[in-house]
C-alpha cells in the first residue's frame, strides 16, 4: 500500500530536499529549502516556516501566491502554528473560519481557506511547517506524511545549524581572543614558552627566541635554555623550576634572572612567570609561561637606588652640617651669654647696652634652636618628654618668650585661659608651639595692634587660638603656610627677621602630640587666627619650675674645685669668673694637653668640658682622665654646642654626669652643680677613707 501511496516524484523530491538539508549550515538555508520544498512537494498555494521563540512564534520564511505573515511574530497561544508546537502534533483544517483555534482576523486579508501544520522535532518542537490552499481542501494521508517527513529532515538540519552557529561563534571568539593575546604580547614585548616534562620538548615563540638570542630555526632543549642564563643565576633558576614542577606544589613559577653575557658583553634581565599542569596522579605533564625583558626596569631601579643613596648621603651631610653649625654658632654665644650674666652680677643689669646684648643673643639662640629642631622633625627624631602640664602655665611661659617683641611693637595682648586644665604632653614643646604663634602674630601685626589668646576645653580636646589684627595671609600662601622657610612678604620697616620655621615647628609639635594646627585669614590686612587642638587630661597639680635666670632662688652649694676646659678662651674665662663669683675655685684649660697637665698638678672635683676640642675631642679626653686618675677622676659635665639626641646619649655613655648645650646660662650651670654636688661629696668621701 505504501508503494502505491507515493509517486516517484514524491520520493525524488523528498530525497533531494533531505540531501540539501544535510548540506545546509545556516538556518537561512534551511528555511529557504523547506519553504520551497513544502509547496512543491504537497502542491499547495502557499507554505510557511515558523520558528519557536519562547512564548512567541516567528514566521521566518514563506512561499505563496500572495503575502501571508512573513517576518511577523505572534503569541504562540494565538495561532495554529503555536498550537501544533505546544501540543506536539500535526493539524489539518478544511475551513479555517469554522475552527476556533484560528485567529480569523489575521486570515481575512489572505487567500487561505484550508491548511495543514506539522511540528518540526516532535519530541521538543522548535519550529513548524505550514501548507495553505486558496480553496477548501481535505489534506490526504499522503500529503500529511510527506509534510511530516520533510519536517523530520528539517529538525536535524535546524539542530545542525544551531551547532554550526555555536561553532562559528566559538571560533570567532577564539580568533578574537587569540588576536587580543597576540597584540597584548606584542605590546608588552612578551615571549611565550611551552615545555613537555615527559618528552623534554621545548617550544619558544619568536619573541622568546629574540630575548634569549636564539636563531628562529635553531633547535631547542632544556639544557640549552639553562646554558643561556648568566652563570650566577643558573642554580637559582633551576631550583625555582624544579620546585614549580614538583608533585604537590602549587605549580606556580615566578622568578627573575639574567641572560648573557652576549658576545658584545651585554646582559639582559628577564622576568619569567609560568604554571605547571599536572595529571590525575600529580605528575607534571606541561610547563608553560611567559618571559619579559625588564632590563630597563632594573636600570631605573638602580638609578632610583643611587638617587636615594645620594639623597640619604645629602640628608646625612645636612644633619652633620646643622649639628656643626649649631656647635659653631653656640660657641661664640656662650661667652656672650656668660658676659651678660657677669655684667648683671656687677650691677649693670639696667643699662641699655646690656639689655640689647641679652635680647639679641636670646634671639640668636632661638634661631639656632629652631634650625636644629626642624632638622630633628624632618628625620623623625624630635623626642617628647611627656608629662601633665597646666594650661595656664604653658600660656604664661609662651607669653614670657614673646613678650619682648609684643612690648616693642606696643601691641595690646588679651589672654583668656580656662582654669584648672591640664594637657598631656611635653611642657617645653607645647610652650614653644604657643610662643611661635604669638611671635608670628606680633611679627605680622602693625604697631599698636591687638592680639588675643584663648585657651579652653571643647569635648575631649583643649583648643588654643591666637587671633591678631595683622596683615593677614595671602591666598597664594595658604597651601604652603606650614612649610619650612616660608614667610609672607614684609616691608623693610616692619621686618622682624627670622627663618620662616616657627609655624612649621608649631604644626609638627601639635601633630606629635596627636593634635592639629590650622591657620585662617579673611584676606589681606584683615588679620589671621591660628588654632591648635590638643588632647586633654584630668586636672594635675601645678608644676613649680625655677626660672632659669633666678640665681637667687637656687640652693647654695659648697665651694668646689672646678676645671673649665674649652678651646674658646673667652667662653672658658668668663665661665670661670662667674663660678668664682659664686665662691668656687675655678681654673681654665684651653686644650686637652693643658687640661691633662692641670689635673696632674691638682685634681678638680668637677670638670666642665667642651666636646669639640682640638687634637683630641672631649670623649677622648674623658677617657684619658679615667685612665690616669682612676677613682680620683672628677665628675665630668659636657658643655658643648652639639645638642642632638645622639650627642646627649654619647656623652652619657662616655661617662659624663650631665650634658649641657651652649650657650648655657649661669643659672643652668649652678643648677647642674647643685645636682652633682651630692655625687661629688660621696665620691671624694670614699676616696678620703
Amino acid at each position: 500500500m505504501a508503494a502505491e501511496t507515493y509517486s516517484r516524484e514524491d520520493v525524488s523530491g523528498l530525497i533531494r530536499a533531505a540531501q540539501r538539508l544535510c548540506a545546509a549550515r545556516e538556518l537561512s538555508s534551511v528555511v529557504e529549502i523547506v519553504r520551497c520544498t513544502a509547496r512543491s512537494l504537497i502542491g499547495g498555494d502557499g507554505a510557511t516556516f515558523v520558528l519557536r521563540e519562547g512564548d512567541q512564534v516567528f514566521y521566518v520564511g514563506e512561499d505563496a501566491i500572495s503575502p501571508l505573515w512573513h517576518g511577523k511574530r505572534f503569541a504562540a497561544s494565538a495561532c495554529i502554528s503555536g498550537w501544533a508546537m505546544q501540543n506536539k502534533q500535526s493539524v489539518t483544517i478544511v475551513d479555517v473560519y469554522a475552527d476556533p483555534r484560528i485567529p480569523h482576523d489575521l486570515y481575512r486579508s489572505t487567500f487561505v481557506k484550508s491548511l495543514a501544520m506539522v511540528p518540526v522535532n516532535r519530541e521538543d518542537p522548535v519550529a513548524a511547517i505550514g501548507v495553505y490552499w486558496a480553496e477548501h481542501h481535505v489534506t490526504t494521508a499522503r500529503e500529511l506524511e510527506l509534510l511530516q517527513a520533510l519536517a523530520d529532515a528539517a529538525a536535524t538540519a535546524v539542530a545542525n545549524s544551531e551547532l554550526y552557529r555555536g561553532l562559528v561563534t566559538a571560533r570567532t571568539e577564539l580568533e578574537h581572543a587569540t588576536t587580543r593575546l597576540r597584540l597584548a604580547l606584542e605590546a608588552g614585548a612578551i615571549g611565550t614558552w611551552d615545555f613537555d616534562p615527559i618528552s623534554g620538548a621545548l617550544s619558544w615563540d619568536a619573541k622568546c627566541r629574540e630575548l634569549f638570542g636564539v636563531a628562529p630555526d635553531a633547535p631547542l632543549d632544556f639544557s640549552l635554555a639553562t646554558s643561556l642564563l648568566h652563570p650566577d643565576d643558573r642554580a637559582h633558576a633551576n631550583t625555582v623550576t624544579r620546585a614549580a614542577m614538583a608533585p604537590g606544589s602549587s605549580g606556580l613559577y615566578d622568578t627573575e634572572y639574567r641572560v648573557g653575557p652576549a658576545p658584545d658583553g651585554s646582559i639582559r634581565w628577564i622576568a619569567a612567570r609560568g604554571r605547571t599542569l599536572f595529571d590525575a596522579n600529580g605528575t607534571a605533564v606541561r610547563f608553560v609561561g611567559t618571559v619579559r625583558d625588564i632590563s630597563e626596569e632594573k636600570l631605573v631601579e638602580a638609578e632610583k637606588a643611587e638617587l636615594l643613596r645620594r639623597a640619604n648621603d645629602a640628608n646625612a651631610a645636612k644633619d652633620d652640617f646643622l649639628a656643626m653649625l649649631g656647635h659653631e654658632l653656640r660657641n661664640p654665644l656662650a661667652p656672650i651669654v656668660t658676659a651678660v650674666e657677669l655684667l648683671k652680677l656687677r650691677g649693670h643689669e639696667a643699662t641699655r647696652e646690656v639689655a640689647t646684648i641679652e635680647r639679641q643673643s636670646q634671639h640668636l639662640i632661638r634661631l639656632v634652636d629652631d634650625l636644629l629642631d626642624i632638622a630633628r622633625v624632618a628625620r623623625g627624631k624630635l623626642e617628647l618628654k611627656r608629662r601633665r602640664s597646666q594650661l595656664h602655665t604653658l600660656v604664661s611661659q609662651a607669653i614670657e618668650v614673646a613678650a619682648p617683641l609684643i612690648e616693642r611693637s606696643r601691641h595690646v595682648l588679651e589672654v583668656v585661659v580656662e582654669p584648672e586644665v591640664a594637657i598631656d604632653g611635653d611642657e617645653f614643646r607645647l610652650a614653644q608651639l604657643l610662643a611661635n604663634l604669638l611671635t608670628n602674630a606680633a611679627k605680622y601685626t602693625p604697631d599698636s595692634g591687638h592680639i588675643r589668646v584663648e585657651a579652653f576645653t571643647r569635648g575631649a580636646d583643649v583648643v588654643i587660638s591666637v587671633r591678631d589684627t595683622g596683615s593677614g595671609i595671602p591666598a597664594e600662601l595658604m597651601p604652603r603656610l606650614f612649610a619650612p622657610f616660608v614667610q609672607a612678604a614684609q616691608s623693610v620697616e616692619r621686618s622682624r627677621g627670622g627663618l620662616g620655621l616657627g609655624l612649621a615647628l608649631a604644626r609638627s609639635i601639635a601633630e606629635l602630640h596627636g593634635g592639629t594646627l590650622r591657620g585662617e585669614s579673611p584676606g589681606a590686612d584683615q588679620g589671621s587666627v591660628f588654632t591648635a587642638t590638643l588632647p586633654i587630661v584630668a586636672v594635675a597639680p601645678e608644676h613649680k619650675s625655677i626660672p632659669p635666670d633666678a640665681i637667687a632662688h637656687l640652693k647654695p652649694v659648697r665651694p668646689l674645685r672646678i676645671l673649665v676646659i674649652d678651646d674658646n678662651e673667652d667662653a672658658a674665662e668668663l665661665l670661670a669668673v662667674s663660678l668664682r663669683k659664686q665662691g668656687h675655685l675655678a681654673s681654665v684649660a684651653v686644650d686637652p694637653v693643658e687640661a691633662l697637665a692641670a689635673v696632674r698638678e691638682s685634681i678638680p672635683e668637677v670638670a666642665f668640658m667642651d666636646i669639640g676640642l682640638p687634637v683630641m675631642d672631649g670623649y677622648e679626653l674623658a677617657e684619658h682622665f679615667r685612665k690616669e686618675l682612676g677613682s680620683s677622676c672628677p665628675v665630668m659635665i659636657a658643655v658643648t654646642g652639639y645638642g642632638q639626641v645622639q650627642d646627649r646619649r654619647r656623652s652619657l655613655d662616655a661617662g659624663f654626669a650631665m650634658h649641657l648645650v651652649k650657650p648655657v646660662q649661669l643659672a643652668t650651670v649652678l643648677e647642674a652643680l647643685g645636682e652633682v654636688a651630692p655625687l661629688v661629696d660621696r665620691l671624694f668621701a670614699t676616696r678620703a677613707s
